[in-house]
């Protein structure tokens, strides 16, 4: 609550009175879905108005101090996630063509004013295949975080899908988790050397921003995205606790399901990611047997087949594999 104390001895007792007043706040639903389904919670508070004399009920206005004094004692996760789906390409292009008019226009009433348009099928379906998978891989992500029960360990959980995951709606979500959170951050996107999701939104330059924010506490950074070591110093520079990254392409997505349900068991960060990666060693090893898309860090002309399983897939798992920095014994219980 946020008094004006004035130099009458009367308002100063009021004040007194009304710092006195506050009441528990009460919680709808700590979880926040940001694409649709789930809306960021609203804590309310009983608080007195001493001007007024009056009580009323509004959002909470409680601080933790400030200042860069701020003693967290909740926990957040905001993942990040965008995938885009496989970008489909047809051997042929197919055309359609019909005679159509603005029908907003009246002028349409007469045939003479209608037109021929030529349409695409190959870039509908090509789009089609496009937008279809990006829902889909992306439901298995958000599939993933809600099965490991995050909300157990967790008092907020929010996920920045598709349009939300943007340099400002990132920064406006830490800004209001600062202070009285300590915040993991999932990035479950592509990525390239030095960058990761949708235009490279997350980069060295907005790190720095990251950095900025006025009591932010982060905690651990958990990156899925490839080339995710190169972005390990700036996430610690902007002060993350601990974060992971692969060094090269990361050829194992679906590790992530095993990682967050080591890290929401209470495993150390080290042990959640090097546990999650011994879990689907084996099953990658098999399947790259078969198939090779990659050779190192680029991208094959034509794919390697092996009806057989012959081929190697050292070079995947190796590009994989994570490098960790920070604190690798920092837990999700940590409030730090």
């Amino acid at each position: 609550m946020s008094i004006r104390m004035r130099t009458c001895a009367f308002m100063a007792i009021l004040a007194i009175v009304a710092l006195s007043t506050s009441t528990a706040s009460a919680k709808p639903s700590s979880a926040s879905y940001k694409n649709g389904k789930f809306n960021a919670h609203i804590d309310f508070c009983l608080h007195f108005n001493p001007w007024a004399g009056k009580f009323y009920i509004g959002p909470c206005k409680e601080s933790s101090g400030g200042g860069g004094g701020c003693n967290p004692d909740k926990r957040a996760l905001v993942v990040l996630l965008e995938n885009g789906g496989f970008p489909a390409s047809m051997p042929v292009d197919a055309t359609i063509t019909i005679k159509t008019c603005d029908y907003s226009n009246w002028k349409c009433m007469f045939p003479s004013n209608w037109s021929y348009k030529t349409y695409s099928i190959t870039d509908y379906i090509s789009n089609f295949i496009t937008g279809a998978s990006d829902f889909a891989l992306e439901a298995v992500g958000v599939g993933m975080v809600w099965a490991s029960n995050p909300l157990a360990v967790y008092d907020d959980v929010i996920i920045l899908e598709d349009g939300d995951f943007d340099q400002d709606e990132i920064l406006d979500t830490l800004e209001s988790l600062t202070c009285d959170y300590v915040v993991d951050v999932h990035v479950l996107a592509h990525g390239s050397n030095g960058c990761a999701g949708p235009g490279c939104a997350i980069n060295d330059d907005f790190l720095a921003e990251v950095g900025d924010l006025d009591d932010l506490h982060l905690g651990a950074v958990y990156q899925q995205n490839c080339f995710g070591a190169s972005l390990n110093s700036d996430w610690i520079d902007a002060g993350a606790v601990a974060v992971n990254g692969s060094v090269g392409i990361n050829y194992m997505p679906s590790s992530y399901a095993s990682f967050i349900d080591r890290w929401t068991d209470g495993q150390t960060f080290s042990q959640a990611c090097n546990g999650a990666f011994s879990d689907w060693e084996d099953a990658y090893d098999f399947l790259y047997g078969f198939v090779d898309l990659y050779y190192g860090n680029t991208k094959r002309n034509k794919p390697l087949i092996s009806l057989t399983g012959s081929l190697s897939a050292n070079d995947e798992l190796s590009a994989s594999a994570d490098d960790i920095d920070g604190d690798p014994n920092t837990t999700v219980s940590d409030l730090n």
